[in-house]
């Protein structure tokens, strides 16, 4: 969505979109090791591999994990357990964590070409944001979504500080009123309310 608001916000969501609650995002992730994704990931279409956790996944993983290291093998595994997953949508992300830049997919990076043109996040004036970011999140750091937000600037309106959540929390622990509670007083008034609190969810303010 960030993508979505950096490029198409004036011409189509400014009129479409009421406000964008960002759970725990990501605009450039933590590397996993450079080396997972230069002699692993950015290989595997060489193998007939183009989806992570598809129909012949099983097959696809027994290809992965005897042509690469066992590293490579289990970062396979790390990024398999939801949804599919398209080759390209991995290495793009990979290509940004290692140049440590939000841009477009660089198609000749093997090639030395690594560098795009940027995604520009200040250019968001309209949609109103609320970032909800853990503060233990070793996969999308509190320290870069608060980065984000600096980027983006006023348009985030909100931006909540889950204390001890990693980024697990929100797939399997989000139990409490409290936090549905103050996502829903969010959804309905964008604009109001504190930009910036250290949030816990299970203590009633």
């Amino acid at each position: 969505m960030f993508y979505g608001l950096a490029t198409m916000e004036e011409e189509f969501l400014a009129d479409n979109l009421f406000t964008f609650v960002a759970i725990d995002p990501c605009t450039i992730d933590v590397s996993e090791g450079d080396a997972l994704y230069e002699e692993g990931l950015f290989h595997f279409d060489e193998y007939g591999i183009y989806v992570f956790g598809g129909p012949n996944w099983s097959e696809d993983r027994k290809t992965i994990c005897d042509n690469f290291s066992q590293e490579v093998c289990d970062y396979a595994d790390s990024t398999s357990g939801g949804e599919p997953v398209s080759l390209k949508t991995n290495v793009h992300w990979a290509q940004n964590t290692i140049q440590y830049r939000f841009q477009e997919y660089a198609p000749d990076y093997m090639e030395g070409k690594t560098h795009t043109k940027l995604y520009d996040l200040s250019s968001i004036k309209k949609v109103p944001i609320s970032i909800w970011s853990g503060e233990l999140d070793v996969t999308c750091s509190n320290w870069e979504a608060r980065n984000t937000k600096e980027i983006i600037g006023e348009r985030v309106t909100h931006f909540r500080t889950v204390r001890a959540a990693d980024h697990g929390w929100w797939g399997g622990k989000v139990v409490s009123d409290h936090y549905l509670k103050e996502l829903e007083r969010q959804l309905i008034n964008p604009e109001g309310g504190s930009n910036e609190t250290s949030f816990d969810p299970f203590i009633v303010n």
